[in-house]
């Protein structure tokens, strides 16, 4: 996916292919990797000429890397020689798959410090599985090995078990005892060394975290965060074809590669898509991958892909590459906290299948395009916390299946559409932190599914509809900071399921309805930095599930209700900034001392306070000044 997966792989060059030891464990050649280089150029023949690949030369015959595989394929295998000899016919037929079939293109085995010549290699020499160069698997299995070596930091070591040395010791003990006999894949020796290299468990910080059965003798689909998609294991003694359970010792085609959270850095290589055709689910989000989308993605290699999870990685570029018309299976898209830039591009209108979208966290600038509302199947659109600017595009009232939309933290404008009462099962709409102005429409009433409407830090005006208690499935609403005046509706006590009630900062006046003990489920009310007057409500205390009660900075008189006591879930009480006057009851202090009250503010400060409390922050009795307030 990410273009120019070129990691450095010197110490796994080094330490295990730079040359061959002799028996005495000293490495043949001087300069392992220049040596490698030389036998490797030797090996690779006319790259140029597909009927070259397995040609053998003769000038570097007696170059001293060849002539230790030479010997290492006439003597008998000893304990600290390697596992195997280096097969150079194997080499090139498997190269020639891979390019055959478009895995990788020639060039990128030419620099042998790449993921992809590591990856042949393993292939080569030390995959104890040793598939047929012709198998239906080994381009999958190349590619997997591909995102091992483009994610990891480090080489071999990376694969050595925690029982590494007791291994080894066995090995010595063993001596001469009982030559070991060779299976049908070839010697014990071999396949029990290569199973050493299974991933260890650890918290080491250049490891995955989790890495099982990865780069071991297993089939791809027992490795860690793979899954292959099913088919009959025992097809040859089922003749209804019925079991489709998949053996996870075997290859197979790979349906998901599901690596969240592991502790993966560096780029994602092309071959990932280049060699998996049947996949259908990919989530590598919260890892520390990087680079650019490239071009190549939205020509993935098969169509199959239904759900892509990148999100909270270092993802850069522009989305351009991943809107194509290949990825039409596409369900899920999650790119969010990324460093996406440029705009949402016009073309995401051709993935007709998907149904989640979040590219939220980004940098992404432009307008909302209006192709979205193209998308009948949509059911989550996140776009918050980007650069965007310009209208609500009116299309996205097409979006009939729309259940959660959220645009909050941009730049948008203008009114807020009235058509959106159309999109009838939306339960979660956030629009708020922009700069959208004008009236709310009363249509918002028919949103009846609304579990939160989030309109908080934009420029509406105007008073707030009563239609809004209309819906009576809504947990959380917000509508702090605009220039919402008038009366706070009445009929917004109905709301009996209403929990999060916030409309502080704005130019709300009059007095609180008695009435509103009927929102009995509230567990915090916000009306701060308002000009609400009168009396506070004795009925406040017969909300019980009250945990945040901010009554601040408005023109509140006479003394604070005894009833608020009675409130025992209460964590904080905010009453500075008015022109209350008397003794805060004991009864209140009381929540203070032995429940959950930890912050409790009057004006109980200056030399003549206004307010007796000796249990409240004290303030001194300040101006009231809107933040909100125009010039």
């Amino acid at each position: 996916i990410v273009a120019g997966a070129g990691t450095l792989y010197t110490n796994f060059f080094n330490g295990v292919m730079g040359g061959v030891e002799n028996n005495d464990g000293d490495n043949a050649v001087v300069d392992g990797h220049t040596g490698w280089n030389d036998t490797y150029f030797t090996m690779m023949g006319d790259s140029s000429n597909p009927e070259n690949l397995n040609a053998s030369t003769t000038e570097d015959e007696h170059h001293p890397v060849n002539e230790n595989i030479a010997q290492e394929e006439d003597d008998e295998p000893k304990n600290n020689e390697a596992p195997n000899p280096f097969d150079k016919a194997r080499f090139n037929h498997i190269r020639y798959t891979l390019i055959n079939k478009k895995a990788s293109p020639p060039q990128v085995f030419l620099d042998t410090q790449s993921a992809q010549f590591a990856a042949l290699v393993w292939l080569t020499r030390d995959d104890a599985r040793q598939l047929d160069p012709e198998s239906v698997y080994i381009c999958q299995r190349y590619g997997l090995a591909v995102i091992w070596f483009s994610t990891t930091k480090s080489g071999y070591e990376w694969h050595i078990p925690e029982n590494h040395d007791a291994i080894e010791e066995d090995d010595e003990d063993d001596g001469d005892d009982g030559d070991e006999k060779e299976d049908d894949n070839g010697s014990n020796k071999r396949r029990r060394q290569n199973d050493r290299k299974l991933v260890k468990q650890g918290n080491d910080p250049n490891q995955w975290f989790r890495h099982d059965q990865w780069l071991s003798s297993d089939g791809i689909c027992g490795w860690e965060g793979i899954t292959c998609h099913p088919h009959d294991i025992n097809a040859n003694n089922n003749a209804n074809n019925d079991a489709l359970q998949h053996d996870g010792n075997n290859d197979g085609d790979v349906s998901h590669v599901e690596l969240r959270r592991n502790n993966l850095h560096g780029l994602i290589p092309e071959e990932l898509y280049t060699t998996l055709p049947y996949l259908r689910v990919l989530d590598l989000s919260d890892n520390g991958l990087a680079g650019t989308l490239s071009d190549g993605f939205g020509s993935w290699n098969g169509s199959s892909l239904e759900f892509l999870n990148l999100t909270s990685n270092n993802i850069a570029g522009s989305l351009t590459s991943i809107m194509g018309s290949e990825l039409s299976s596409l369900k899920e898209l999650h790119l969010a906290n990324n460093l996406l830039v440029e705009s949402i591009p016009h073309s995401i209108g051709t993935l007709k299948s998907l149904r989640h979208l979040d590219l939220s966290g980004n940098s992404l600038r432009g307008t909302i395009p209006y192709e979205i509302g193209e998308l009948n199947q949509l059911s989550t659109l996140n776009l918050s916390w980007n650069l965007l600017v310009g209208n609500f595009p009116h299309e996205l009232s097409e979006l009939q299946t729309l259940v959660t939309l959220d645009v909050g933290h941009n730049s948008l404008g203008g009114p807020m559409i009235s058509e959106l009462s159309r999109v009838k099962y939306l339960t979660i709409l956030r629009l708020n932190d922009n700069h959208f102005s004008g009236e709310l429409p009363t249509e918002i009433g028919h949103l009846v599914h609304l579990d939160e409407l989030y309109l908080n830090n934009n420029d509406f005006r105007g008073t707030l509809p009563a239609e809004i208690s209309n819906l009576d499935g809504l947990d959380s609403l917000n509508v702090a900071n605009n220039y919402f005046e008038g009366e706070f509706p009445p009929e917004f006590t109905s709301m009996a399921g209403l929990q999060k009630l916030d409309i502080s900062s704005n130019k709300l006046r009059g007095e609180i309805p008695i009435f509103i003990d009927g929102m009995s489920n509230l567990r915090s009310l916000n009306m701060a930095h308002n000009d609400f007057s009168s009396s506070i409500p004795s009925e406040l205390g017969s909300l019980y599930k009250l945990e945040y009660l901010y009554l601040d900075d408005n023109e509140f008189e006479n003394s604070v209700p005894n009833e608020l006591g009675e409130l025992s879930n209460l964590k904080k009480l905010s009453l500075h900034n008015n022109f209350l006057v008397g003794e805060v009851d004991d009864r209140i202090c009381k929540l203070a001392d032995d429940l959950f009250l930890t912050q409790l503010s009057a004006d109980c400060g200056g030399e003549i306070p206004e307010i007796v409390c000796g249990c409240c922050i004290c303030h001194d009795h300040e101006p009231i000044v809107h933040l909100n307030d125009e010039p």
